[in-house]
């Protein structure tokens, strides 16, 4: 069986590749794509193995591959073996100086061409018959590119992370938007910054963090459409922390609120000693969550809404009841009930809103 010849490429010109893997297949040329891999292969050592076994290198052009970490390593590694490269331009170059195969002839696979495809045979069988020099002692493989991306993924989709290795890794991505080059893998981080968004161990100061860095990119947050005459405000990661933070409080002062209301209607009828037993329970809980809220959880916040939402048409389901106190001479305690319903009602409401507003 003929030995594939190795085609490095960016994903962002498979379409084209795959032409050119078409064209030289039909002239009976075997070619390897890493798309062969299989699901359980580790892609880079088989990467670098096919290169290794490889008797031509086509280095598949455009400003997407000369940006590629990948591709580069690749493109050094076989000149670093001595594998003959044949350079082949697959999209739009602004520049080739920064690379190290400037000086070569390049082919011209732009249009997909029946003569393109004959040139790149013909410089596939030239290069195949010039002698190869093979380098003693062989050189070090490259080390996998975007190895860090990799282990922040795997921090990122645990089931806790330490206020400390969160900052780090924020911090991490937020230097590699900025330093990445290649849209693919800057999609990629911005996924991830997502991801992380969305874990319920993500602290307050972190989740600030991670929407300064998604608002300082294209794509992270809706624009402004041009032309829109009413100037809407997107939320800033500190109003955000600081509507969650003033959502907890309003959340406590409500539990407060109910718990009056509670004690004052066990003081009337002690027969409603169970229902102001959970009642109080879930006021307790309400508290608790919030305090864990302000201390930096994100957790609370859905439980807290589900809690609130309960806790609130139950207090609407008995507000007849004091209504009715009144027109049968308790006006006092009827109209105080009903005021302490209603503003534990109106409170909860504004908690819940605060508390989803980071998702709006």
């Amino acid at each position: 069986m003929t030995t594939p010849i190795f085609i490095s490429y960016s994903r962002s010109d498979e379409e084209a590749v795959k032409v050119l893997a078409k064209s030289l297949q039909s002239g009976q040329r075997a070619v390897w794509l890493d798309e062969d891999l299989g699901g359980g292969d580790s892609w880079w050592n088989a990467i670098l193995d096919h290169i290794r076994e490889a008797p031509v290198f086509i280095a598949a052009l455009s400003d997407s591959s000369i940006r590629s970490k990948p591709c580069r390593a690749e493109l050094d590694y076989a000149l670093a073996l001595g594998i003959p490269v044949v350079p082949v331009k697959v999209g739009h170059v602004t520049s080739m100086r920064a690379i190290p195969i400037a000086e070569m002839q390049i082919i011209d696979f732009t249009t997909g061409s029946a003569a393109a495809a004959f040139a790149i045979v013909a410089a596939i069988d030239l290069a195949i018959k010039r002698p190869r020099a093979v380098p003693l002692p062989e050189p070090t493989p490259p080390p996998m590119p975007f190895e860090y991306l990799r282990r922040l993924g795997r921090d990122i989709e645990a089931v806790s992370l330490t206020p400390e290795a969160q900052e780090n890794a924020v911090a991490q991505l937020r230097r590699a938007l900025g330093d990445e080059e290649d849209d693919s893998v800057r999609q990629d981080i911005i996924v991830m910054l997502r991801r992380m968004l969305s874990k319920p161990y993500v602290t307050l100061p972190v989740a600030g963090e991670i929407e300064k860095a998604l608002a300082s990119v294209s794509g992270g947050v809706p624009k402004k459409p041009r032309g829109a005459g009413v100037r809407t405000a997107t939320p800033t990661p500190r109003r955000i922390s600081d509507s969650r933070n003033i959502g907890a409080l309003v959340f406590i002062v409500a539990a407060a609120c109910d718990a009056v209301s509670t004690f004052i209607a066990l003081g009337t009828n002690a027969m409603l000693t169970p229902w102001a037993g959970l009642s109080l329970l879930a006021d307790a809980s309400i508290v608790l969550m919030s305090l864990q809220l302000k201390a930096g959880r994100s957790w609370p916040r859905v439980p807290l809404v589900i809690l609130a939402i309960s806790l609130g048409g139950f207090n609407l389901k008995v507000l007849p009841s004091w209504l009715k106190a009144v027109s049968l001479g308790y006006a006092g305690i009827g109209f105080l009930q009903a005021f302490l319903i209603i503003s534990n009602v109106l409170l909860l409401v504004s908690a819940c809103i605060l508390m989803l507003r980071r998702s709006g």
